[in-house]
């Protein structure tokens, strides 16, 4: 494991909390989705959004949140559409960006919008 990603892990360890990924994987005969745990932590943006992202609301924050461990539902990567749920909050996905250190992914940096963005 790289220096780059064994930081990261310390990062999120110290920082983090459990966070829900989640997506609407049927909805019929009912809604149901899929799902993984994951820890992250979120912090605020400033005020012009990265270069490459779309201007306009962007909800001014972002969830830095790690590999999970386990993917029980073959959940894959993060996309915008997606929700995160983080202790009673939810917020939507608008763009979620790989973090690399060289070819092992490090984790995922999600610019979201919701509950208090």
């Amino acid at each position: 494991m790289s220096a780059i990603i064994e930081a990261r892990r310390i990062m999120l360890a110290r920082r983090g909390r459990t966070m829900t990924l989640r997506r609407v994987a049927a909805t019929s005969p009912a809604v149901s989705y899929a799902s993984v745990t994951g820890t992250g932590y979120s912090r605020v943006l400033p005020a012009d959004p990265p270069a490459g992202v779309a201007q306009g609301r962007l909800g001014q924050l972002a969830i830095e949140i790690g590999v999970p461990d386990a993917d029980p539902d073959g959940y894959g990567s993060p996309r915008s559409g997606d929700e995160v749920l983080d202790n009673g909050a939810s917020y939507g996905v608008i763009d979620a960006r790989p973090l690399y250190d060289g070819p092992d992914r490090a984790g995922w940096t999600l610019l979201v919008r919701g509950d208090n963005a």
